[in-house]
C-alpha cells in the first residue's frame, strides 16, 4: 500500500485499535501497521482497572470487548503471604462503587482484548495491516512512513504519525530522525 492517510498509527494493541477506532468514526482516513498476524500472550494484564474501564465506557468501545468474553468483576480480594486470610476478605474494595457509572473492573485475556478492538478498528474504517516488518518515519509538516510486508516496501504520506508499539517494538524501533522530530503532538484538524 503506497498513498495517504491522516494517521498512521504504529502497533494496535488495545492503545492502537482504540485510537484508530475514534479516529475513524470521526471520519479521518487511519492505516494501522502490526507486527502480529494473530495476538499471543505476552504475559500483560489480564483487566481493565476501574478508570480504563471509564475511559472504555466513554469511547463506546464496552461492547467489543464484552462480546469477546470480557466480564465484570466487582471484587478483588488481596490475599497475599503476609495477611490472613479473613482479614483480607474483609479489606475487599467494591469495585462496583469506586466510579460512577462504572460496574467494575473488566476482566478480558489480553490477546481477546487486542484482537477485539482490532477487529472494532477495521469495522470502523481503519486500514489495519498485519505482518509488518521494519518501520521507518520521516518526520516533518508531511510526515512519511516506510514499512515493509510481503517483501515489498510501502510509503504512506500522512499528517500524524501515532507510535503505540511497546517501548521496544517487536519489528525494531521505528526510525526516527530526531533532529526534526516534534515532541508531543495533537490531533488532525
Amino acid at each position: 500500500m503506497s498513498g495517504s492517510a491522516d494517521v498512521v498509527v504504529v502497533g494496535d494493541g488495545i492503545a492502537g485499535s482504540s485510537l484508530a477506532t475514534v479516529l475513524a468514526r470521526d471520519g479521518y482516513q487511519v492505516v494501522v501497521l502490526e507486527r502480529q498476524t494473530t495476538y499471543r500472550d505476552k504475559v500483560r494484564g489480564e483487566w481493565l482497572a476501574c478508570w480504563g474501564v471509564a475511559e472504555l465506557l466513554r469511547l463506546d468501545l464496552e461492547h467489543a470487548l464484552l462480546d469477546a468474553g470480557g466480564c465484570y468483576v466487582t471484587q478483588v480480594v488481596p490475599y497475599d503471604e503476609v495477611t490472613d486470610p479473613t482479614q483480607a476478605e474483609a479489606a475487599v474494595p467494591p469495585l462496583d462503587q469506586m466510579l460512577p457509572g462504572v460496574p467494575g473492573a473488566l476482566d478480558i485475556g489480553h490477546p481477546e482484548a487486542s484482537e477485539a478492538l482490532t477487529q472494532t478498528a477495521a469495522e470502523a474504517g481503519a486500514t489495519v495491516v498485519r505482518g509488518v516488518g521494519d518501520v521507518e518515519i520521516e518526520p516533518g509538516d508531511a510526515p512519511v512512513v516506510r514499512y515493509e510486508h510481503d517483501d515489498v516496501i510501502h510509503e504512506l504520506r500522512c499528517r500524524l504519525v501515532v507510535n503505540c508499539a511497546a517501548p521496544r517494538p517487536p519489528f525494531g524501533r521505528p526510525r526516527l530522525d530526531n533532529r526534526r522530530a516534534r515532541r508531543g503532538g495533537r490531533c488532525p484538524d
